[in-house]
């Protein structure tokens, strides 16, 4: 076999000192209950093969997942029929690391007596002499197979998943771009009709044609805000820093905050930061703001605060203001749906909190809106905290 390439799934241990291990207790020993009793807790089948002797021993739970039969004695040279002809650059491997002095774990498929393939977690370690060389590898394995199916299945299933998402996102591209092509046409006919002498019914339905186009003009926006927003939701989160995002939304609305003199406030100090999309949720606090800035109260400066809280289970980040808000509980039905307007006094399509809603939901979080009619507005964001798992939950304890 040519050299190989370590396989992602394989961890390796270094030698000890005085190496010291359950495989050291003899297999076949029958008198042995401890080890009988641990292999049935365990499920681990114990194995053992000694070069100079050219022996393999197997101990019955071994024997069992096999389905070797006890009165059949297994040599060494058969050892490697035990395991599925696609496993050979495993086996050299594990073998090899072995002889080098090092113990290996790995997840492998053997092949029972009746020529069935099974999943197995193995490890296996070298066996020393008395002059510390290695003369032999002694090793135990246990039945996986029903979880690595599983988890075949998931895998099968998320790549087709996957698959379909991508369609998805083509065809909603390529729609999006025809759809905008058709109605750029259709914008500059109705300039072209503008600039043509017309007689009153032809300038009424002209001027129909023109209301028409641009309401297909801003359905066509929408629908692309919508996809944009489910294009960049599988991007992977990454730690964000709040401050940051806060002062790249200011940079970008600096012409409007000056205009209307708008004081933003903000303390981050309990979450300084977030993972999560950064594109994403600064699309949202642009959101946020621009509202507030469109529906501020007519009376008194706009000061918008923004904080964040450590919850139990979740970081929330809080966006408040002291605009004209809206009567929320007589709308709210109605708050997240698309095309609903609170202020028809005001100019807006309706669009920007189910737009908001969408932006929000694609991050993993979830949004609460409270809001008292010419006072205030209150948009709470909550971040599911990322549950750590053993090794994450002792690192952070130290």
């Amino acid at each position: 076999m040519e050299a190989l390439r370590p396989l992602k799934f394989l961890r390796f241990k270094k030698r000890a000192e005085n190496p010291i291990s359950v495989f050291s207790i003899p297999l076949d020993d029958p008198s042995n209950t401890y080890y009988r009793n641990l292999t049935a807790l365990t499920g681990y089948g114990g194995w053992r093969m000694l070069f100079k002797e050219q022996k393999l021993f197997l101990d019955a739970q071994a024997r069992k997942l096999l389905g070797i039969p006890h009165s059949y004695t297994p040599m060494m040279r058969n050892a490697f029929d035990f395991f599925a002809k696609q496993q050979e650059d495993t086996l050299e491997l594990l073998y090899n690391t072995c002889l080098s002095g090092e113990t290996i774990e790995t997840e492998i498929q053997i092949t029972t007596v009746s020529g069935d393939l099974l999943w197995t977690s193995l490890v296996a370690e070298p066996i020393f002499g008395k002059r510390k060389d290695v003369i032999g590898i002694a090793g135990a394995f246990r039945d996986i197979d029903q979880a690595k199916q599983k988890s075949f299945l998931r895998q099968q299933q998320l790549n087709i998943h996957r698959q379909r998402e991508n369609q998805l996102k083509e065809y909603t591209s390529i729609f999006s771009r025809k759809l905008h092509e058709s109605v750029s046409n259709l914008e500059h006919t109705s300039a072209l009709l503008n600039d043509t002498p017309l007689n009153p019914n032809q300038e009424e339905l002209n001027g129909a044609i023109k209301e028409l186009t641009e309401r297909l003009v801003l359905h066509v926006d929408h629908f692309k805000k919508l996809a944009d927003i489910q294009t960049k939701r599988v991007v992977s989160p990454k730690k964000v820093a709040l401050d940051r995002l806060l002062k790249r939304v200011k940079e970008g609305l600096r012409t409007d905050l000056i205009a209307h003199h708008v004081k933003i406030y903000s303390e981050f100090s309990e979450v300084p930061y977030i993972d999560t999309i950064a594109q994403l949720l600064e699309e949202v606090l642009l959101e946020l703001t621009r509202n507030a800035i469109q529906f501020r109260h007519p009376d008194r400066e706009l000061h918008i605060d923004i904080c964040t809280v450590d919850e139990e289970d979740e970081y929330l980040l809080i966006f408040r203001d002291n605009g004209i808000g809206f009567d929320v509980e007589r709308h709210q039905k109605r708050v997240f749906q698309p095309y609903q307007t609170f202020h028809p006094e005001r100019s807006g399509n309706g669009m920007g909190l189910y737009l908001l809603k969408n932006s929000v939901e694609a991050l993993g979080a979830r949004i609460e809106l409270d809001s008292v009619p010419d006072r205030k507005t209150r948009v709470v964001i909550a971040f599911p905290k990322r549950k750590l798992n053993k090794k994450q939950t002792q690192k952070k304890n130290l």
